[in-house]
C-alpha cells in the first residue's frame, strides 16, 4: 500500500514537473514576453509586443519642461526640442530577452532609447543663467587682406549628456534638471598653426577677370581674403575657398558687368523700327 502511494506521489510530480517544462518551452517559444522583465521600470511580463508597447507608449509624455534650479527654462511638446523616444526597439529587445530556462527568472529591464537635438534645445532656451558661457572655437580673421588670430575661448554650457542619461534612467517623468558643465572649444589656436601659411599662399594670389579680351576685374588680398573659408577635416583645419562666398560675389560681378540684351521693337504691322541689341552675361560656372 505505502509502494503504490509512493508511486502515485512519484507519478503526480514528475507529470507537475513534465507540466510546467512544457509549459516554459511553449512560452519561450511564444512571442510573448517572459517574466521579470520590464521596460523602463514597467513591468511587460507575459505580454504580447503590441500590449507592451501600448502601455509603454501610454506612458510616454507629450509635454518636457526643462529647468535650471527652480527657473523653468523651457515647457511645450518634446518635438519641439527633438526629444525623440523609441519604445519600439525596446520592445522588441524585451521580446529577445531571457528565451531559455535557464534564465528564465532572471530579472531585466529593458531602457528606452532616446535621441535629443542640441541645436533645437538652444533654440528654444532663450533665457540663459548666470554664468552660462557659450565656448568659442579659435579662429582666423581675414580683414582687408590682414590676417588675425582669434584664441578660443573656454565656455560653461549645459550637459546635453547628463539629461540624455536622466530622460533614458527616468522616462516617464517628463522633468528635467538642466546643470552646467565645463565646455572646451574644440578648435584650439595651435590646431591653426599650420593653416596659417595656407591662407598667406591664397592671399598671394592675384587673379584677373577678363571678358571679351578685356579686363574688368582683379582680384586683390582683401577680395580673395573675402572667400576663404574654413573646414575641420581629421582633426586639421584647413583653409578653402568657399563655394557659397564666391556665387555670392560672382553674382554681384554679373549684375555689375552684364548688359541685359535689347529686344526688337516692331509696329503693328511687323515692320521693325529697332533692330535690338544682344547683351551679355558673364560665364560664371567658368
Amino acid at each position: 500500500m505505502e509502494k503504490h502511494k509512493l508511486l502515485l506521489l512519484i507519478s503526480i510530480v514528475s507529470t507537475f514537473i513534465v507540466i510546467i517544462l512544457v509549459g516554459i518551452l511553449i512560452l519561450i517559444n511564444s512571442n510573448l514576453i517572459i517574466a521579470n522583465v520590464t521596460i523602463g521600470g514597467i513591468n511587460v511580463s507575459f505580454k504580447d509586443k503590441l500590449s507592451a508597447y501600448q502601455i509603454i507608449s501610454a506612458r510616454i509624455p507629450k509635454n518636457i519642461k526643462l529647468l535650471y534650479k527652480s527657473d523653468v527654462l523651457f515647457e511645450g511638446d518634446k518635438n519641439e526640442i527633438g526629444l525623440i523616444y523609441d519604445p519600439i526597439k525596446s520592445v522588441l529587445d524585451a521580446e529577445k530577452i531571457n528565451r531559455s530556462i535557464n534564465k528564465f527568472a532572471y530579472a531585466k529591464n529593458i531602457t528606452i532609447p532616446v535621441v535629443i537635438s542640441e541645436s533645437s534645445i538652444d533654440e528654444k532656451i532663450l533665457n540663459r543663467p548666470n554664468g552660462y558661457i557659450s565656448a568659442q572655437n579659435a579662429r582666423l580673421e581675414i580683414i582687408d587682406g590682414t590676417i588675425s588670430e582669434i584664441a578660443e575661448v573656454d565656455g560653461m554650457e549645459f550637459d546635453y549628456y547628463k539629461l540624455a542619461n536622466d530622460i533614458t534612467n527616468n522616462p516617464f517623468i517628463g522633468q528635467y534638471q538642466l546643470v552646467l558643465a565645463n565646455s572646451e572649444a574644440e578648435v584650439k589656436i595651435v590646431d591653426l598653426k599650420s593653416t596659417k601659411p595656407e591662407v598667406e599662399k591664397i592671399l598671394q594670389t592675384n587673379i584677373s577677370l577678363t571678358q571679351n579680351d578685356r579686363l574688368k576685374e582683379t582680384l586683390n588680398a582683401r577680395k580673395v581674403g573675402d572667400l576663404i573659408g574654413f573646414e575641420k577635416q581629421d582633426n586639421k583645419i584647413n583653409a578653402i575657398i568657399d563655394n557659397e562666398k564666391i556665387d555670392k560675389y560672382m553674382s554681384l560681378l554679373n549684375n555689375k558687368l552684364s548688359i541685359k540684351a535689347k529686344p526688337i521693337i516692331r509696329y503693328n504691322n511687323g515692320e521693325i523700327v529697332d533692330n535690338g541689341e544682344d547683351g551679355n552675361e558673364l560665364n560664371i560656372d567658368k
